[in-house]
């Protein structure tokens, strides 16, 4: 395990860690209201939950108020009453309704009550003194896996198997070429979520589908998966190299279950990159590498915007070659918190893959044309030069 690692281990077992999760159920909410506090990440009893957010009911019908009650095991220990605000500016987005007059709230409650291994905290609408509406709910679980991933992801043919290796080589971590293991995460939050919004019981009192929390089953379910990474990936790390478009469609998911993972985006600009996945795939057609290759850059720069600032890196396949490599490698490094000379010694002994294009692939026909039709735009949005014969 490398120092970095080591200290990471040593902050995170000082003070017990849980991990949260979040449901809203602005579904079956009639109204509208606004969360804006955190719904991923790790927390402790010397922590505080800080929400600022705002509720617009649609019917008034009596007094109301705002109570936050902390759950666990289905019985509520606690209930916080939480003041309407006043609230201008959300007056002025919805003037018909008097009661976005005051509809501004803000919660700063300390956690000093995690103890045990999970807890709900429950924000709800009373009208006197019954609840009129679940608003959202946040999970926490006692989360102590202190594994830290590192995931390799972007287009196929783009650069991820050398990254992937040299990394695990310099980590000494096991080695699978790859994992296509975490859309599963994806689909099963995706199907939680759903079965809660949808399904015909979920809102009649006295049913275990009314009473328990989505956001601790998705939890739940989620550390399950973690745990299992843990188990079958001995050590303080693992590397997840798995390139392609549904491994970025599940980083949302992964930023969930682990709050502090690293990102290496691998990417090449789409004539190099369409050429050689014919040659690896010459079942797809130049249009279906095309368009995916698109696809893949899109995803990505949405994604991007939503990570930590400093949680990823973005190399470029053109980059691992020659001396450019060796700044490339150090910057890596520097965000990955791990050693530079070992990764730099794999990458410089064993280059990326080569495509052998000497094949005669009838689908390369006509391929520098259809790619700038299709890819053009989203190559000037990565400063790639649209002329073969120049790279950026």
């Amino acid at each position: 395990m490398t120092e970095s690692y080591k200290q990471h281990a040593e902050e995170v077992s000082s003070s017990p860690r849980y991990r949260v999760g979040f449901f809203d159920y602005q579904h079956d909410f009639a109204g509208k209201h606004n969360y804006r506090g955190p719904s991923y990440g790790y927390f402790t009893p010397e922590d505080s939950l800080v929400v600022p957010g705002w509720v617009v009911p649609d019917i008034v019908e009596g007094r109301q108020s705002l109570q936050l009650q902390v759950i666990q095991g289905g019985e509520v220990l606690q209930c916080e009453t939480v003041s309407f605000l006043p609230s201008e500016d959300v007056h002025k987005q919805y003037p018909d309704l008097e009661q976005a007059a005051e509809a501004r709230y803000k919660i700063n409650f300390p956690l000093h009550f995690l103890e045990n291994d999970e807890y709900v905290l429950r924000f709800c609408l009373l009208e006197g003194r019954n609840i009129k509406a679940r608003l959202w709910d946040l999970a926490y679980i006692r989360d102590e896996v202190l594994i830290k991933p590192i995931f390799v992801v972007g287009s196929p043919r783009a650069g991820t198997t050398a990254v992937g290796n040299a990394l695990r080589e310099a980590l000494g971590a096991k080695n699978y070429g790859e994992h296509h293991f975490l859309f599963l995460a994806k689909k099963m939050e995706d199907t939680i979520s759903e079965y809660f919004r949808k399904y015909h019981t979920r809102n009649d009192k006295g049913t275990f589908i009314n009473d328990i929390s989505p956001a601790l089953v998705k939890v739940k379910m989620s550390q399950q998966i973690k745990e299992l990474y843990a188990s079958w990936q001995p050590g303080g790390y693992f590397v997840d190299k798995t390139p392609g478009r549904n491994m970025l469609k599940s980083i949302p998911n992964i930023q969930q279950i682990w709050p502090e993972a690293k990102y290496v985006f691998c990417k090449r600009r789409a004539y190099e990159n369409v050429k050689s996945r014919l040659v690896k795939f010459p079942h797809l057609t130049v249009e279906q590498h095309a368009k995916q290759w698109v696809e893949v850059m899109q995803s990505w720069r949405e994604i991007r915007r939503k990570l930590p600032e400093g949680s990823y890196i973005e190399v470029d396949q053109h980059d691992l070659r020659g001396e450019a490599a060796a700044g490339l490698v150090d910057k890596m490094s520097e965000v990955l918190q791990i050693d530079s000379e070992e990764v730099y010694g794999y990458i410089a002994s064993k280059s990326p893959q080569k495509s052998n294009y000497s094949g005669g692939n009838e689908n390369m026909n006509g391929l520098e044309e259809t790619v700038s039709q299709i890819c053009s735009d989203e190559m000037v949005k990565w400063a790639y030069s649209n002329d073969h014969n120049g790279y950026y």
